[in-house]
């Protein structure tokens, strides 16, 4: 492999990791949106209303503890 081969492999291999980056990203931000349902937050898995003792407690919450406890579990 030539000096220019090398470069290019690096190259692809700088913009496939800052795209996935990017892509992990949107993803976290998607997550982070709240789901209102008729002014109401809701659980952005089961759509139901999301309880006030743990808006209270994280008021950014995109998911009721159980859904959340299940998407950590499926996301480790």
């Amino acid at each position: 492999m030539d000096l220019v081969d090398d470069a290019k492999q690096r190259e692809m291999g700088f913009r496939d990791e800052a795209l996935s980056r990017q892509q992990a990203r949107a993803a976290a931000e998607d997550e982070a949106k709240p789901l209102i349902i008729n002014g109401t937050i809701c659980c952005r898995d089961c759509q139901e209303p999301i309880e006030p003792e743990r808006l209270a407690a994280r008021p950014n919450a995109a998911r009721c503890i159980d859904c959340k406890e299940i998407w950590e579990r499926k996301n480790r």
